[in-house]
């Protein structure tokens, strides 16, 4: 998110600029990846324990 405030008449900017990263696609990825491995196995090992 990039925020400048106090503009003037003149034109000139004053204030601060504010810059927040944003995570790559690669590695919301990855974590997708990993959340869904971590379920899978959860309902694996939860039918196992059932038999």
């Amino acid at each position: 998110m990039a925020t400048a405030s106090n503009f003037d008449s003149t034109g000139s900017v004053g204030g601060t600029l504010t810059f927040t990263s944003v995570p790559e696609p690669e590695s919301l990825a990855l974590v997708g990846i990993a959340l869904v491995g971590l379920v899978a196995t959860k309902r694996r090992r939860n039918k196992q324990a059932a038999i």
